[in-house]
């Protein structure tokens, strides 16, 4: 099992913010999202 720094649940444009900046500073970041595809209330 991998280990994770951070998980985001959302991929809406904050959780997907969130998970850039984590990267950039060097977090291992995952995302979980209940839709086929990420975004949020923008992809419509």
């Amino acid at each position: 099992m991998q280990e994770l720094d951070l998980i985001i649940v959302g991929a809406g444009p904050v959780g997907l913010y969130a998970a850039f900046y984590a990267g950039m500073r060097g977090l291992s970041v995952a995302i979980i999202e209940s839709a086929q595809v990420p975004g949020g209330q923008p992809q419509n």
